[in-house]
């Protein structure tokens, strides 16, 4: 596409975008959009980069100001997670800060002091100048070059070696974890303010709205009417069963009335998903004892014993070179196979669909299956390489045993959702860098840009494309991807300071200060990241030491019963119709008529917010 193109649709968003603040600040008012940080943030950002995509259409060269796109998207009413976790990283920036400013400081004492030691031999290159003591000792600081940095000084005299070792115990094994400590402790601080003020932001809202909802003639409490109205205007399109079921779900009285106390849990309960709990026939006299057997613990030792039966062939077969594709694949894909649709036979598809276990063993299992055929009927190096990768996930199964491994899996579902937010900050700050990077460097040329120096070898051209080289010319800002990718191998720190030398060597001294500030924004953004899993992995760690046995399910679970007429009437509307309510009746007829109504669970999600309450609560 034509570069002006680029600017003229550039210019027509932001103009959409101009017009999104505009109607904004006339909702909110001038002297309330003054002081509203984000709007304000908004305008300026409008203007620069409105101002340099007019600069590009009459001969200008950069457009840096792309790099500020992803603060566009945090402002944004889907993604309220990102923002607030991007809010708590600013949050716990100023601590951080403190405490890098010190780390330079001993960086450079050190700095001093290499140069002074190793500054007067000319064969070493690490120390020469006073910049390149500090460049090597940062660097050393990420263990990149590491030992390289100290071979020269070594050989001249063993004893230097202690210099070195100081350094790294000092500002590596000690410095660097009292950073994560700071950053841990401010971290918990910030994640504790926002959880309180949350949970008092929604109990506010919830005691507003209780009072918009009373009227003269129940001043007592909530009826379900005014509820339902409610509910009608939040999420149109929500049925009025789950309206009804949310209803009974918070009126633990049973009196018809919501009194304040149980409607200011009502974000706490509004999440939850339910469906009905059927009564099954009873089942055979053969089935109900296999289903004893299967719920005993002896069978749960032999289905694990064939998950270990199966490791341990893997393994035999890796040590002896067996076949890929042996009869072993095949005989232990046909009895997982037989263990998961023997247990959807005996506890049908409700229980077993509802298990996240049970699911994985059941997709393991297929795909273990097919991919055994698939050798067996097409052998070749692919499919037995795949198989090779497939069979092992059955494996997974035994890390269930221990109730350590339980935890920190329970931890990861935890996070699923926040973790989301982490990924999507880190993609957006690789992407602020790549658009810097791609204008400060994108038309390097780096082949044998390093010859003559310790860096020739990564950096040579081979004669032929057939010969194995290095080729860390390859890590360049050329495009986005090739960008992002660079990003990733900076993130990761081995040999990083091959690539920022590269592009040192290609420009100037001053390149090196794009690395570090990236260097040091993922170092930040990293430990941040590290405190967010220790904090929740505490939580619940505490919080499963506070509660009885099986109180955590509970917490995620309500049950709530309907009547016969509660559920003609929650479903009115379906029964109007004769064929659904042929259907609705052959589902649901037994249990209307031998228990009188219908068991319906709600089951919701664990989050922070909800166990960080209840630990409030007790």
């Amino acid at each position: 596409m034509d570069s002006n193109m680029v600017c003229w649709l550039e210019l027509f968003l932001l103009f959409v975008l101009g017009c999104v603040v505009i109607v904004k600040v006339r909702w909110l008012g001038l002297r309330e959009s003054v002081r509203h940080p984000r709007t304000i943030l908004k305008i300026l950002l409008l203007m620069i980069m409105g101002g340099e995509a007019l600069g590009l259409l009459f001969g200008g060269t950069t457009h840096y100001s792309r790099a500020l796109r992803p603060l566009f998207l945090l402002d944004n009413k889907h993604l309220r997670g990102l923002r607030r976790f991007a809010r708590e990283v600013l949050q716990c920036v100023p601590p951080i800060i403190d405490m890098l400013v010190l780390l330079f400081f001993l960086i450079f004492l050190f700095a001093l002091i290499g140069h002074f030691l190793f500054g007067r031999d000319p064969i070493d290159p690490f120390f020469m100048t006073l910049e390149d003591s500090f460049v090597n000792l940062f660097v050393l600081l990420t263990t990149a070059n590491f030992p390289d940095v100290m071979m020269e000084a070594y050989h001249r005299n063993m004893a230097n070696a202690l210099f070195f070792a100081i350094y790294l115990s000092l500002l590596l094994y000690f410095f660097m974890n009292l950073v994560l400590g700071v950053v841990y402790e401010n971290f918990c601080s910030v994640e504790k303010q926002k959880l309180r003020k949350l949970v008092a932001h929604k109990r506010e809202a919830s005691e507003k709205a209780y009072n918009l909802l009373l009227s003269r003639a129940n001043e007592h409490g909530v009826i379900f009417r005014h509820f339902c109205g409610m509910l009608l205007l939040k999420d149109p399109i929500r049925s009025l069963r789950d309206n009804y079921l949310l209803f009974k779900a918070l009126d633990h009285s049973g009196d018809g009335y919501l009194n304040k106390e149980e409607f200011v849990r009502f974000f706490e309960y509004n999440t939850l998903k339910w469906t009905p709990i059927l009564s099954q026939p009873e089942p055979a006299k053969i089935k109900r004892r296999l289903k004893h057997l299967l719920s005993s613990p002896y069978s749960e030792i032999g289905f694990n014993g064939i998950v270990v039966g199966n490791g341990i062939c893997l393994l035999m077969g890796w040590y002896f070179g067996w076949e890929v594709c042996g009869w072993d694949s095949l005989v232990f894909a046909s009895l997982f196979m037989g263990e998961v649709f023997f247990k959807l036979w005996l506890w049908g598809s409700h229980r077993f669909l509802h298990s996240g276990w049970l699911i994985f063993d059941l997709f393991a299992s297929v795909l273990f299956f097919s991919v055994s055929l698939l050798c067996f009927w097409f052998p070749g190096r692919d499919s037995g390489h795949l198989l090779r990768v497939i069979r092992p996930l059955r494996l997974f199964r035994l890390f269930k045993l221990k109730k350590r491994y339980r935890t920190v899996l329970g931890t990861l579902f935890l996070l699923l959702r926040p973790m989301a937010s982490v990924g999507v900050l880190i993609l957006l700050l690789y992407y602020s860098f790549a658009i810097v990077g791609m204008g400060l460097f994108g038309d390097l040329d780096l082949r044998n840009i390093a010859n003559g120096t310790l860096f020739e070898s990564y950096y040579a051209t081979p004669a032929n494309e057939e010969e194995f080289a290095l080729r860390f010319y390859e890590n360049n800002f050329s495009n986005i991807l090739r960008s992002y990718v660079t990003l990733f191998e900076l993130m990761v720190v081995n040999n990083w300071y091959v690539i920022m030398e590269g592009h040192v060597r290609a420009t100037s001294h001053l390149a090196r200060i794009y690395f570090f500030l990236f260097y040091l924004s993922t170092i930040i953004l990293l430990n941040i990241v590290v405190a967010f899993i220790l904090d929740a992995f505490l939580l619940r760690m505490r919080y499963k030491t506070e509660t009885q046995k099986g109180g955590e399910h509970r917490l995620f679970r309500r049950e709530v019963f309907l009547t016969t007429d509660e559920v003609h009437f929650t479903h009115h509307t379906l029964l109007q119709n004769h064929k659904d309510m042929t259907k609705f009746l052959k589902t649901n007829g037994n249990d209307l008529e031998t228990q009188g109504g219908l068991l319906y669970v709600g089951k919701g999600t664990r989050t922070k917010e909800i166990l960080f309450k209840r630990l409030q609560q007790q």
